[in-house]
């Protein structure tokens, strides 16, 4: 969702500013989004397949994909599809979107092959998962749009010169990629978007990030704060004890199997 929000906000005005031969495809970018929003939900669906050795599900999911995406074609590209209809000045509005029906049609069935085929999962805190982000989100889309107003500003000051409003546009991009971060995780804790073991998980995390470890714990710290300050917190908690049990009970079995020691 940050990612997504960020794209489609701040990157269209640089673009039609500097973006040269490319600047006129701009307005594309919010369009093309759309559909990219659920490569993430698919892909982890078909990494759910390969990691639980069930990787001919991954294949089926992708086999209906390119199906859907063969019809999908034929009905949103082609002068005889829908086209033919609502008239060919839609056409770049349809060619735009003719791959979201085989992102959807691959999103469903991946998961039906998780949820049948694999193991059984649910959203057992849809507050977590969709709503607490989209709060969090949101009050960024003030901040990404002032900043497009200041762009926005200084390339009608300086233009024809980009110079200026380039390097703005690149420290622009640093407060976004470091800055808003640290706000996303702070209010997505105020909100009570954690639990205390999924906490507890971002914590271990942390502890394995690598050169980014200062950063990620900048937000661990920002984050745990404002959870503990927030009357949210904990109220609509992830269910873990099931799965933390079983991925014990395997880690002692391969230790077992392997004579390892845990």
């Amino acid at each position: 969702m940050f990612l997504s929000t960020e794209v489609a906000i701040f990157v269209p005005p640089v673009l039609r500013a500097v973006g040269g031969e490319y600047a006129a495809a701009a307005w594309m970018i919010p369009v093309l989004m759309v559909s990219r929003f659920f490569v993430f939900p698919i892909n982890f669906g078909s990494d759910i397949c390969q990691g639980a050795d069930k990787p001919e599900y991954r294949t089926y999911a992708l086999i209906f994909e390119q199906t859907a995406r063969f019809f999908s074609y034929i009905f949103m590209i082609s002068p005889f599809g829908i086209l033919s209809v609502i008239g060919e000045s839609y056409a770049i509005y349809t060619y735009l979107l003719a791959d979201l029906p085989a992102y959807l049609t691959k999103l469903i069935v991946q998961w039906w092959f998780v949820q049948k085929r694999t193991i059984k999962t649910r959203f057992s805190s849809p507050y977590q998962v969709f709503i607490a982000p989209a709060i969090s989100v949101a009050c960024l889309v003030p901040i990404n749009l002032a900043f497009v107003q200041v762009f926005n500003a200084l390339y009608m000051q300086f233009a024809p010169d980009v110079l200026v409003p380039l390097a703005v546009a690149a420290c622009l991009l640093l407060v976004i990629l470091f800055a808003l971060p640290i706000l996303l995780f702070f209010v997505y804790g105020l909100v009570g978007g954690w639990d205390e073991y999924q906490l507890r998980q971002f914590r271990n995390a942390m502890f394995i990030s690598g050169p980014s470890k200062p950063f990620v714990k900048l937000l661990y710290n920002v984050t745990r704060w404002a959870h503990h300050k927030s009357k949210l917190g904990n109220r609509f908690p992830i269910d873990h004890e099931a799965g933390e049990r079983e991925a014990m009970e395997l880690t002692m079995r391969k230790a077992r199997e392997t004579g390892l020691k845990v």
